[in-house]
C-alpha cells in the first residue's frame, strides 16, 4: 500500500474519482474505481463492486465485486482478481 500511495504522490498513477451508478428506486448501487499507471510497463486497472444491502440478511456478501488489470504485453493482456 505504501508503494501505491507513493506512486500516486509523485504522479506515476492517474486515479480519477469513483463512478457510482445509483438507479432510481433501486435498493442497490454499483461503483467503478479505475486507475492508470504510467511508466515502462503501463497498466489500466478497474475494480467494480455492487452493493446489495439486503444480501446480509440472507447471509451473503453484500458487496460482491472483482478487479481487472489490462496490460500492453505480448503474451498476456488481462488478469482478473
Amino acid at each position: 500500500m505504501a508503494n501505491a500511495l507513493e506512486a500516486l504522490a509523485i504522479g506515476q498513477v492517474h486515479l480519477p474519482l469513483r463512478t457510482v451508478l445509483s438507479p432510481p428506486n433501486a435498493e442497490s448501487v454499483m461503483a467503478l474505481m479505475s486507475a492508470y499507471r504510467f511508466g515502462e510497463h503501463p497498466v489500466y486497472g478497474v475494480k467494480t463492486i455492487c452493493v446489495f444491502p439486503q444480501n446480509s440478511q440472507l447471509g451473503k456478501d453484500y458487496s460482491p465485486g472483482f478487479g481487472a488489470a489490462f496490460y500492453r504485453a505480448a503474451k498476456e493482456n488481462c488478469s482478473l482478481m
